[in-house]
């Protein structure tokens, strides 16, 4: 089944799919690079329950006056798209590497447009080929089995030790509670 593939390919790969996760490692390099006064954070699940005063709050952050527009249509904007195939993604990510995080690190700290994306021919090439031999689709990842659950919480929770006194948000509230607390 897919549950059991990502199983296997969390044993057999885990950084690579853990590592967008890590919010606190991620959030440090930022506070290397910038200010603390610079840097704003906003919790997905605070921004889904009252989307209007968190764009307002982030609005006045940067500078931005005036009222923030109410949301009149409640349907969904970003629909989960899952790869076909998520081993053969693993395969990809092997072999060229996951282009999106070095896209992000190689331009931190450069005025926006003018860092050049860094994409050899063979990079091209493969995310071609990739994307036609593995095409996304619209849908829901599998189910996660109850004991990659449970790991997953405690090893992220375990991770992102800190991450609320960093940013000054409870992250607790909402993560790292069984599914029916949510």
């Amino acid at each position: 089944t897919t549950a059991d593939r990502f199983q296997q390919m969390l044993r057999r790969s885990p950084a690579s799919l853990l590592q967008r996760s890590l919010y606190k490692v991620q959030i440090e390099r930022y506070l290397a690079r910038f200010p603390a006064e610079q840097l704003t954070f906003v919790l997905f699940e605070e921004f889904i329950k009252d989307p209007v005063r968190i764009a307002g709050s982030v609005a006045r952050f940067v500078g931005a006056e005036g009222p923030m527009p109410e949301r009149k249509d409640d349907s969904p904007r970003n629909v989960a798209r899952v790869r076909r195939s998520l081993p053969l993604q693993l395969l990809r990510n092997r072999m060229v590497g996951p282009r999106g995080a070095r896209d992000r690190w190689d331009g931190l700290g450069e005025p926006m447009g003018e860092a050049a994306p860094r994409h050899g021919a063979v990079e091209r090439a493969a995310d071609w080929a990739f994307a036609r031999i593995n095409p996304v689709r619209a849908g829901r990842p599998p189910a996660m089995q109850a004991d990659t659950r449970t790991f997953l919480t405690e090893l992220l929770k375990r991770e992102n030790r800190g991450l609320s006194e960093l940013i000054g948000i409870d992250v607790e509230r909402y993560w790292y509670k069984p599914r029916t607390e949510r």
